[in-house]
């Protein structure tokens, strides 16, 4: 795995800049959120609170985030997706002063790095199955928000039943960057 200094060099980090750093996408396709509202998202982060987003995941990834990366109207966007290793992760965390996206492996290494999260949900708020982000395998021991369709999508009740993203197209970039801005 690479050190701090070499992934501060790749994103040529500024000291006098503020990162935060994002999923877009899970394994689990009913987890997976729009690319067009990351990118409406990560631009109101800047806009609002200065931070410029660093996207971390895999190379299947990559396509999204460098569509993502390419079509922000201010440089306000880094993607490391299929640049990285799982071990690369614990030397980028600290760079992030808190994460926001996906239910995925990556907020689990934001949360053992002391590192806040806002995490986007398919589930209805108070889900509680085995699988439940807000119960059984949300962040621990960090400030984190589990963010939630405000309305579930029929046939849904409480769990999201679609394979594909269904459900969590109901949570707007406006609902998730009131997560970040109350983290």
């Amino acid at each position: 795995p690479q050190n701090i200094d070499f992934w501060k060099g790749t994103i040529k980090w500024d000291k006098k800049k503020k990162y935060a750093l994002c999923a877009i996408r899970s394994v689990s396709e009913k987890r997976n959120w729009e690319k067009e509202k990351f990118l409406t998202l990560i631009e109101k982060i800047y806009q609002e609170n200065g931070y410029i987003s660093i996207l971390l995941g895999d190379g299947e990834d990559a396509k999204d985030a460098e569509w993502i990366a390419a079509n922000c109207t201010e440089n306000c966007c880094i993607s490391l997706c299929g640049k990285t290793t799982l071990p690369d992760l614990i030397s980028i965390m600290p760079i992030g002063d808190f994460y926001f996206g996906t239910d995925t492996s990556i907020v689990h290494f934001a949360s053992a790095c002391n590192i806040p999260c806002v995490v986007l949900s398919p589930h209805a708020k108070g889900y509680n199955s085995w699988l439940s982000a807000e119960v059984r395998f949300r962040p621990w021991q960090v400030p984190c928000r589990i963010v939630n369709p405000p309305e579930m999508i029929f046939p849904c009740i409480n769990e999201c039943l679609e394979p594909e993203a269904h459900c969590i197209k109901n949570i707007t970039p406006e609902i998730m960057f009131a997560a970040i801005d109350n983290l």
